[in-house]
């Protein structure tokens, strides 16, 4: 039933239930919020890289700032 069930979802002939989406969220590692972003085409890597951010201090911070916004003029 399984198999099926996923299946039926993946072909939009039926729709996971609250808990079914809670599940899958949590499956792939994004918060039910990431699911319905659009804008966030990454965002199981973008939850890795913010947990790896709260282990550094504010000056480490800073730095990661600066070499951020280098990369994005390139």
């Amino acid at each position: 039933q399984g198999e099926t069930y996923i299946h039926n979802i993946e072909n939009h002939k039926a729709m996971p239930s609250l808990h079914g989406l809670f599940c899958i969220c949590e499956y792939v590692n994004i918060s039910p919020a990431d699911f319905f972003t659009t804008s966030n085409p990454h965002p199981t890597k973008i939850n890795e890289i913010i947990k790896d951010l709260q282990g550094l201090t504010p000056r480490q911070l800073d730095n990661l700032g600066e070499i951020v916004k280098d990369l994005k003029k390139v």
